[in-house]
C-alpha cells in the first residue's frame, strides 16, 4: 500500500479489482492514519465480512475520507450494522454508497441499525442502500429517524421492496424534512396508490425536493402526471 504514503493522492478507485479480505484489511489499515484520501471506491470486490470489519474500524480513526463505495462486496449483516454503528460518531464522511449487501434477516436489522445512525449524525449527505432488501417496516424506520435529520440530502432506496404502506411512512418524511433535495425510489412496489401518498406530498409540503425517480413502480400515466406539481 505504498500508494496511500503519497500526500498527494485524494480519489482512489480499485472498483472491480479482485481484492479479497486480506487485500482489504491491509488497504484499511493503511487508511487508518491517512488524511490525504477523500475518495474511495471499492465497488465490486469480494471483500467479505472480514473486510467490511476492517473498513468499520478504519472510520473509528480517519479522519480524511469523505466518499466511501462498498457496493457489492459481499458485506454480510454483521458487517453493515458495523458500519452504521460506527458512523454514529464519525464527524467526516460525507457519502456512501452500501449497496446489495448479502443480508438474510426477516427483521431487518441493518436498516433498523443505519435509521437510528440518521437520527444522530449531522455530517452524512448522501446516503445509498440500492438492493438492501428494504421493506415497509425499514422504510418506516427510515422514515422516523429521518425526521429529525437535517443533513441529509441524497438518499437512493431504489431495487428494494417497499410498497404503498412504505410509501405512506416515507411521504411524511418529504412533507416535514427539508434537507432532503434527491431521492431514488426506482424499482419498488409502490404502484399507483404509492404514486398517490408521494404526489400528495410534493403538492402541499415539499419545496426542496428537486429530483426523485419513481421508474419501474408499475405506475400507470393518470398517477404519473399527477406528480407533475
Amino acid at each position: 500500500m505504498c500508494v496511500l504514503g503519497s500526500s498527494s493522492l485524494v480519489h482512489l478507485n480499485l472498483n472491480g479489482n479482485d481484492i479479497e479480505e486480506e487485500g482489504a484489511r491491509a488497504l484499511a489499515s493503511a487508511l487508518q492514519d491517512n488524511e490525504s484520501v477523500r475518495e474511495l471506491r471499492l465497488k465490486s470486490n469480494k471483500i467479505g465480512n472480514a473486510g467490511g470489519m476492517a473498513f468499520a474500524q478504519m472510520l473509528q480513526l480517519n479522519t480524511g475520507l469523505q466518499r466511501l463505495d462498498l457496493s457489492d462486496t459481499d458485506l454480510k449483516t454483521e458487517a453493515v450494522i458495523a458500519c452504521s454503528t460506527v458512523l454514529r460518531n464519525n464527524r467526516t464522511l460525507k457519502f456512501l454508497e452500501i449497496n446489495r449487501p448479502l443480508l438474510f434477516t426477516h427483521q431487518e436489522e441493518p436498516t433498523v441499525h443505519f435509521a437510528k445512525m440518521l437520527k444522530v449524525n449531522t455530517t452524512l449527505q448522501g446516503l445509498s442502500m440500492m438492493k438492501f432488501d428494504m421493506r415497509d417496516f425499514g422504510a418506516g424506520q427510515l422514515a422516523e429517524n429521518l425526521l429529525e435529520n437535517m443533513s441529509l440530502t441524497h438518499l437512493d432506496l431504489s431495487c428494494n421492496r417497499i410498497t404503498r404502506d412504505g410509501m405512506e411512512l416515507l411521504a411524511r418524511v418529504l412533507r416535514n424534512n427539508t434537507s432532503i433535495t434527491h431521492l431514488d425510489l426506482s424499482n419498488n412496489r409502490l404502484e399507483c396508490p404509492g404514486a398517490k401518498f408521494l404526489a400528495t406530498a410534493l403538492a402541499y409540503s415539499n419545496t426542496n425536493l428537486t429530483c426523485v425517480s419513481v421508474r419501474y413502480n408499475n405506475i400507470k400515466a393518470n398517477e404519473y402526471k399527477k406528480l407533475y406539481v
